[in-house]
């Protein structure tokens, strides 16, 4: 409701996506710690790339640089969730999941009932459960009651869980097989509610809920489920309002 602080914020974010111009290194596809300095760190560029402060080409080259290893290495848990956080908001899900794996999967076996615990620290410790819940089972609440359901496969064929929510818990499960898709829902609210599939790679997908076609031929076919509709170039968004069980199929 603070007009006047979302557009200072909005202005802020323009000027630090500018002023980093200054530190951008084309050739290490890099942002320095300074102009002209040699100094690049991962911490650096995880947090530039998180808050989507690079410019659409810089992308990927940033997101290669943290996946691999060139950089020093991280061993704060915190640090490690924001770098898996930039590669999922970079659209690089297959690499998240690898550095999760790396990060975190080392610590499942350790005795300790919290991540702080099994990696021996006294402070609290994050783990990728809500990267893995707004990413893979692509739960994500936004402004003035939306509710989005955005799944990134990241390689692999199936996700499930349950995703807690301020209007309750969220239970997802998607399936990608043999080119199509599938997601199984439980929403808990009536309010808006965007169901985002992919195309997966077919031009004119055909779209069902709970059996019924809903969109065919890039157009909206008559139901009782969903009205409006989002065509983008790789996904089929719809808006449904009410609360209920949901069966989604893109073939």
């Amino acid at each position: 409701g603070d007009g006047k602080g979302a557009v200072d914020c909005e202005w802020a974010f323009h000027r630090a996506r500018q002023g980093l111009q200054a530190v951008w290194n084309a050739e290490r596809g890099l942002f320095a710690q300074a102009a002209g300095s040699e100094d690049y760190r991962r911490w650096t560029n995880a947090l530039v790339l998180y808050f989507d402060l690079v410019e659409v080409e810089q992308r990927v080259r940033v997101a290669q640089a943290l996946s691999g290893g060139e950089l020093e290495r991280v061993d704060d848990l915190w640090q490690a969730f924001f770098v898996a956080g930039a590669l999922w908001r970079a659209s690089e899900g297959e690499w998240a999941l690898a550095y999760i794996e790396r990060k975190w999967g080392r610590l499942l076996d350790r005795l300790g009932r919290t991540w702080g615990e099994k990696a021996g620290r006294l402070e609290v410790q994050p783990g990728p459960e809500a990267l893995l819940a707004a990413h893979m089972l692509g739960v994500s609440p936004k402004a003035e009651g939306v509710l989005e359901i955005r799944p990134q496969l990241a390689g692999r064929e199936r996700a499930e869980g349950i995703v807690p929510t301020r209007y309750g818990d969220v239970d997802v499960a998607w399936g990608a097989y043999g080119g199509g898709f599938s997601l199984r829902l439980t929403l808990p609210h009536d309010g808006e509610t965007r169901l985002s599939v992919p195309r997966r790679d077919r031009r004119f997908p055909q779209i069902s809920i709970n059996g019924e076609t809903v969109w065919r031929n890039e157009k909206v076919h008559p139901n009782f489920f969903v009205q409006e509709f989002y065509s983008e170039e790789e996904r089929v968004v719809m808006v449904v309002r009410k609360a209920g069980e949901y069966e989604v199929k893109v073939s």
